[in-house]
């Protein structure tokens, strides 16, 4: 008689066997807890099998990317409300990367930035805020703290974005070009200080600068309104981004 030494509720189903298989029905029996983890049509086990093949021919990224959706499926991965608003944030911003170059954008590319902006929000310290985010037209019946709503991209103010993904502080070179004339229509000198280009790698892969600024900027205490002056340098890549302040 055969003893089994695994209880089926807490069993990993390490030993298996396929006893039971017919020519429509394939199975598999677990030897250590005895009983069978799994039945389905033997069309769909083909299916899953030749699966199998393709993934091991891929190249690395995208096996990669497939091992990611087999965890988040095994693991139950969820990402609430204001992650997801998150992920979407980062996944837009490094697509806008990949789309620079006015090429067509590769599928497999596309599920990689997404696959790394959940991985992303997935390791962000949950203790820590997510990045604002735009609402979508059905959001305009949220009521959100008493501060004024501005376009950043046409205000007379010069805006950044807080973005603790950042290990350096980089904005978008239209973002440049408008905060050196909103500091020049109030007196200040936004400085280029650099033009070496310097290799950033994030979610989408290696972005190159061009070169830094010093731009003046100061923090002010909410506790009794006092000022704190100082000069930040910000490193400057292509495109439409607003500037992204590091940790």
């Amino acid at each position: 008689m055969q003893v089994f030494t695994e209880r089926p509720e807490t069993c990993r189903h390490q030993d298996l066997d396929k006893r039971g298989i017919s020519k429509f029905t394939a199975r598999l029996f677990c030897k250590q807890c005895g009983t069978f983890v799994d039945e389905l049509p033997q069309a769909e086990a083909r299916r899953r099998r030749q699966l199998g093949q393709d993934i091991a021919t891929l190249p690395s990224s995208a096996i990669d990317t497939t091992e990611r959706v087999i965890t988040a499926e095994k693991d139950d991965v969820c990402l609430d409300q204001e992650g997801a608003y998150h992920m979407m944030t980062i996944f837009q911003q490094d697509l806008d990367l990949e789309l620079r170059s006015g090429e067509p954008v590769r599928a497999a590319v596309v599920y990689e930035t997404l696959a790394n902006a959940i991985e992303a929000v997935r390791e962000a310290d949950p203790e820590h805020c997510f990045m604002a985010v735009a609402l979508s037209p059905m959001d305009d019946q949220i009521v959100g703290p008493a501060l004024r709503v501005v376009d950043i991209w046409n205000d007379e103010g010069v805006w950044a974005v807080l973005d603790e993904g950042c290990n350096s502080t980089a904005g978008g070179s239209e973002w440049t070009e408008r905060a050196v004339e909103a500091y020049a229509a109030v007196g200040y000198d936004a400085v280029k200080v650099s033009d070496e280009t310097t290799p950033f790698k994030g979610l989408s892969g290696v972005t190159n600068t061009h070169g830094s600024y010093r731009i003046p900027f100061a923090l002010t205490f909410v506790n009794n309104n006092q000022k704190l002056p100082g000069i930040m340098e910000i490193h400057v890549i292509d495109g439409k981004i607003p500037l992204l302040l590091s940790q």
